[in-house]
């Protein structure tokens, strides 16, 4: 073999290693457009528990279920968005008792692995949270937007 097919043969092999590794990376992470979605449905799902703290927080002040996600937006609470990050739309909130109630979300992705959030766990679509309410201590000067 001379040099230049020597230098030839090296770098088509070094081209397919990247090339191998580079889908074998993206195989396991996912594109960058299924990383967006995931990491958008884990805000989503942040935003709906920070709401149901400011339910929790809402039932333990008022005595009451909020009448609506805008209620909560008068009260303390901590600083949460009740609007999707991307569409803009509300959250579904839903009153199912006099100490439960319901949230619900858009999602792009379904959740598959185990991260210690089990009520969490979702499936791609549209999908609601049932929850009871609980009594919270809270400081006194957060706000819900």
């Amino acid at each position: 073999m001379t040099g230049g097919s020597r230098s030839t043969a090296v770098g088509v092999a070094v081209v397919l290693v990247v090339g191998v590794s580079v889908a074998f990376g993206l195989w396991f992470a996912g594109s960058p457009a299924s990383e967006r979605d995931r990491r958008l449905d884990a805000r989503r799902v942040e935003d709906l528990r920070r709401i149901a703290d400011g339910v929790d927080l809402y039932w333990t002040r008022q005595g009451r279920l909020p009448p609506s996600l805008d209620a909560l937006a008068g009260a303390d609470g901590d600083l949460v968005s009740l609007e999707d990050p991307v569409t803009t739309d509300r959250y579904a909130y839903r009153i199912l008792s006099t100490a439960a109630f319901e949230l619900c979300a858009h999602f792009d992705t379904e959740t598959t692995s185990p991260d210690g959030r089990g009520f969490w766990r979702h499936s791609a679509g549209r999908h609601c949270f049932e929850a009871d309410v609980e009594s919270v201590e809270r400081h006194p000067t957060a706000r819900i937007r």
